[in-house]
């Protein structure tokens, strides 16, 4: 736990800049370790609401806190599937292991890194918690020595090479899940691997064996973990689940077997329809068109139109007001203010040269969809948003 001096100081120096701190009081080993502790908790304060507020949580000096789960989404990790006992290949800071171990009878902790098993070892004693066994060793090479396989195996694989560049393959992780799942085979139950959202969802399921369910997992509309959970021997259709955090307590989902129906193509209508993230990323437009009796503008535009309101759609919703030519003179006469909210979609320009070719600045009520249509070539549309009331229960 932290001494009462350096809980004290943070406290008193929750919100102050950790710069000015440092070279007001970087002299001060015992300080300059509390600035630390500060810095860290202003960056999880919306991440981690209740680690920010906890006096007794203690923060590595050496962890990033970059691809630490949220609550949110560690909570929801913990609630896909039911088990008694349960391992975290990956500990690292440990979030995900908090919230997975409050299920579990038995939950264990397996970080090869000593700094974090010593801090999360302080953390866990602070917050009570009793049924964590901490390992502190590399997750491949004790995962065949373990006497009981766990009902669930989690890992969260890092997604930086030794020389620090970002992975976008299985394989290239560590560790490699792919390694990890041949080594205990038949041995496992469950497998959860939580993975960076740029991952290719399609060549991972390849990969992968026994997949039951995909989860692709946004929180606010910023895609945050793509998640595969694997069943030994499980060989029925793959779930795919599309969910979308729109605060705390209200998420929005939608459940997909395949990517099956029939994409229609039509000219803008009176409503504009955007999906949110998760839905985006996963990209099973004929079955989501379907779903909603909506058409597309274009086969690779995605951004969808009909001629009724949709309630509780999952994503952004807009009224149509005018479609223009991408040119200066038409975009002045529907927005003489010439500011907009503008989003482009399938059209070969950026957004810095549409702004000089068009005058057109960020910001004001109206809506710019730069897209491509198959009826109309390279359009604007114009357009005022709708806001809509979340249901949950989709």
């Amino acid at each position: 736990m932290l001494e009462k001096s350096i809980k004290v100081f943070i406290a008193q120096n929750l919100n102050a800049n950790p710069s000015e701190l440092m070279f007001k009081y970087g002299n001060d080993e015992n300080l300059k370790f509390a600035i630390t502790q500060i810095a860290a908790r202003q960056k999880i304060k919306s991440k981690l609401p209740s680690i920010y507020t906890n006096p007794e949580f203690e923060f590595p000096a050496s962890i990033s806190l970059e691809q630490a789960s949220s609550e949110i989404t560690a909570k929801y990790k913990a609630d896909i599937t039911d088990y008694n006992t349960s391992c975290d290949l990956t500990g690292g800071f440990g979030i995900d292991s908090l919230f997975i171990a409050k299920k579990s009878a038995k939950h264990i902790y397996i970080e090869q890194n000593k700094e974090l098993c010593e801090v999360f070892q302080k953390n866990i004693k602070s917050l009570h918690l009793d049924n964590i066994e901490i390992i502190n060793s590399d997750s491949l090479s004790i995962l065949s020595e373990l006497e009981e396989m766990p009902e669930l195996i989690f890992l969260d694989p890092a997604r930086r090479s030794m020389d620090g560049k970002k992975t976008y393959y299985l394989e290239d992780t560590f560790p490699n899940p792919i390694k990890a799942i041949n080594i205990i085979k038949d041995k496992f139950k469950k497998v959860l691997i939580k993975t960076s959202p740029m991952l290719d969802i399609s060549r991972s399921v390849n990969q992968l064996p026994f997949i039951k369910e995909v989860h692709i997992v946004s929180v606010k509309n910023d895609c945050k973990e793509l998640l595969f959970l694997l069943e030994n021997q499980y060989e029925g259709k793959i779930r795919f689940k599309a969910v979308n955090f729109t605060s705390e307590v209200s998420s929005q989902s939608l459940d997909f077997e395949e990517n099956s129906g029939v994409l229609k193509i039509e000219k803008p209508r009176k409503y504009i329809y955007e999906a949110n993230s998760s839905i985006s990323k996963l990209g099973f437009w004929r079955n989501f068109t379907e779903r909603y009796e909506l058409a597309a503008l274009e086969i690779n535009t995605h951004i969808f139109t009909s001629d009724h309101k949709i309630k509780n759609f999952p994503g952004r919703v807009f009224e149509l007001l005018e479609i223009c030519k991408i040119n200066k003179k038409d975009l002045s006469k529907s927005i003489p203010n010439k500011k907009a909210n503008i989003t482009i979609k399938n059209v070969p320009i950026n957004i810095v040269d549409f702004k000089k070719k068009t005058s057109i600045k960020e910001g004001g009520s109206k809506y710019i969809f730069v897209v491509k249509s198959s009826e109309l070539g390279n359009v604007c549309l114009v357009c005022k948003k709708i806001e809509q009331e979340i249901n949950p229960t989709l």
